[in-house]
């Protein structure tokens, strides 16, 4: 699996966890290079850990633009939650949970 989340972050698999990458260039070849930043257990570690990386990441230098990109990264989260809730199986917590009105700090 290799999905792009947003601005460079890839939500990619290995046969025994999820990984969360962010696409660094490429090579000689043309291929993608990926920097590993976490390694996740289940989805929803690897999605939470999306929102804290990108929040770290902020350049607010007030508390509104601070809320604004929370809002901005739970708005991201949500629709992501909401793509890949399930009807019947939920072998995920994450699609059980509902994300709205979630702070991810």
């Amino acid at each position: 699996m290799k999905i792009k989340i947003q601005d460079g972050y890839y939500l990619r698999s290995t046969k025994y966890q999820f990984v969360l990458s962010k696409l660094v260039g490429t090579d000689e070849k043309g291929e993608a290079i990926f920097k590993d930043i976490s390694y996740h257990p289940n989805l929803e570690s690897a999605l939470e850990a999306f929102g804290k990386h990108k929040l770290l990441a902020s350049d607010a230098e007030t508390f509104n633009a601070l809320k604004n990109d929370i809002e901005a990264i739970n708005n991201t989260l949500n629709l992501i939650a909401e793509s890949v809730k399930l009807e019947e199986t939920k072998p995920y917590k994450m699609a059980t949970k509902s994300r709205k009105n979630r702070c991810i700090m």
